[in-house]
């Protein structure tokens, strides 16, 4: 299933496509990578090679599911311009690995993750590491972007758990 994601976001660059190469780059997809990927990647989308080298690694995604479609082995297409014709892979097909409810409560700063064993309020420190492994520069630009209450799932393609 297409995972759609931005370049920009809130008017600043979300170099998620490195962050996501980061994250799958040193387990089995080096070579994918390898093949894939240079400097003007099909003319499409110019891959920063400085920005991947320092790159946190975005970990996983937070979406809403009101069709309750995203399941673990669900098949992860990563794209951006999605809908476009510049629409472009940036990442090799994985499986998804795991799904967590999430619960974002954004004027009380407060976040809290399930799944069917158990339900876990995350301290301030998770959700900075949170934030981090979804991308973003740190807890106050998630919740800057997340201004609203929110609720929906936290797709995962490695074996990190909250």
């Amino acid at each position: 299933m297409i995972l759609p994601f931005s370049t920009k976001l809130n008017g600043l660059e979300t170099d998620f496509v490195e962050k996501i190469a980061q994250s799958l780059y040193y387990t089995k997809f080096k070579d994918w990578y390898d093949d894939n990927i240079d400097s003007n990647y099909g003319g499409k989308y110019e891959f920063k090679v400085a920005r991947f080298l320092k790159a946190a690694p975005k970990i996983h995604s937070i979406r809403a599911d009101e069709n309750n479609r995203w399941k673990e082995g669900t098949k992860i297409d990563f794209f951006i311009n999605n809908r476009t014709k510049k629409m472009v892979r940036i990442a090799p097909q994985v499986a998804c690995i795991s799904v967590q409810n999430i619960l974002i409560v954004s004027k009380l700063k407060h976040i809290v993750v399930s799944n069917t064993n158990r339900v876990k309020n995350l301290s301030d420190s998770q959700i900075e590491q949170l934030a981090l492994n979804d991308g973003f520069e740190s807890a106050e630009a998630f919740f800057d972007y997340f201004k609203e209450d929110f609720g929906g799932k936290l797709i995962h393609w490695t074996k990190h758990r909250y």
